[in-house]
């Protein structure tokens, strides 16, 4: 799994899957496979449904917060 991908509640990552920069996995899907970069998908077994558009001077800001469960600290990306 590359930088900034999200994944919806109950998303399921199969084994031997790969998903690359910016891939977005909507609540419930299944996903198998290799994404594209900016993919977005949906469904069971989860199919590439859109493409992410981002704006062109986007940075990418770097928050830092601490994980309650086990009192260490998270990097989380987005842009």
């Amino acid at each position: 799994m590359e930088n900034n991908v999200w994944l919806g509640i109950g998303a399921i990552i199969l084994d031997n899957s790969y998903l690359r920069e910016g891939a977005i996995v909507s609540a419930g899907s299944v996903f198998k496979g290799d994404s594209e970069k900016l993919g977005i998908y949906s469904g069971n077994l989860a199919k590439k449904v859109a493409i992410r558009r981002l704006k062109k001077n986007m940075r990418l800001n770097i928050i830092r917060f601490l994980d309650s469960n086990n009192k260490k600290e998270i990097e989380m990306n987005y842009r």
